[in-house]
């Protein structure tokens, strides 16, 4: 069962796939932001599900979504995010990743 909190963010997140749904993909209309968005929103949806109902999954395969924008868009953002939540993650718990 996930906390109030995990829900929350799920939740934001799930409802942020479902607004910029239009954005997904490459960039075509020169607002990267919003595409970065889009994509990373799109990345982790069925990860949000998963939390709503109690299920784990995989956090590396997560990741690895996460990184994949990079390739689509050309940025290199999503891989430094990535980078970023496995040394938080390693911090956190060493014996995980």
């Amino acid at each position: 069962m996930s906390t109030p909190q995990e829900r929350l963010f799920a939740l934001a997140l799930y409802h942020m796939r479902q607004q910029l749904s239009h954005k997904f993909g490459a960039c075509t209309d020169g607002d990267l932001g919003v595409s970065l968005a889009a994509n990373l929103a799109y990345a982790l949806h069925n990860n949000a599900l998963d939390v709503l109902e109690g299920r784990a999954f995989d956090i590396e395969q997560a990741l690895e979504r996460i990184e994949g924008i990079d390739r689509l868009l050309g940025t290199r953002d999503c891989r430094q995010l990535a980078e970023q939540i496995r040394t938080d993650l390693a911090a956190q718990k060493p014996d995980t990743l």
